[in-house]
């Protein structure tokens, strides 16, 4: 090698080993470290609080009052009235001697004209139930259970 050559490469290894003994640490470059974390607060949980709460509150029942209270019950249940619902209530329209208009329906009920056909068409699949549906004088849709 010629004298020029190996200055050139003796320099550049004295560069390049000052390069590397000038490299910063994270801390030096201005890394930040991680905002801290609060601590957990410590709560009391639900299901605690109401096991503690049942506890103080429970009291006990004879066994004559328990048997009286189930009686009362059962036989409210047994002479519970069935509830009126919208069916119920749209059968006993048809039930009559006219039937019912389809606008009757839908004002009593609150359905709309898709709904209160398909209601119908529903009602006449079922077994011991027939609704005839036809036109009136004013040329209104009507039904009537026959």
């Amino acid at each position: 090698m010629t004298k020029k050559v190996k200055e050139a490469t003796e320099a550049n290894q004295s560069e390049n080993a000052t390069a590397t003994e000038q490299v910063a640490t994270p801390a030096e470059q201005g890394a930040q470290d991680a905002p801290a974390r609060p601590a957990a607060k410590k709560r009391a949980t639900k299901k605690a609080s109401a096991t503690k709460a049942k506890k103080t509150t429970k009291l006990a029942k004879p066994a004559s009052l328990k048997k009286a209270a189930t009686a009362a019950t059962k036989k409210a249940a047994k002479e519970a009235k069935p509830r009126d619902t919208k069916a119920a209530m749209v059968l006993t329209m048809l039930g009559r001697k006219d039937g019912a208009t389809l606008g009757e329906v839908m004002a009593a009920t609150g359905w709309q004209k898709h709904t209160t056909r398909g209601w119908v068409s529903i009602q006449n699949k079922k077994p011991g139930v027939t609704i005839e549906s036809f036109r009136d004088e004013k040329g209104q849709r009507t039904y009537r259970l026959t």
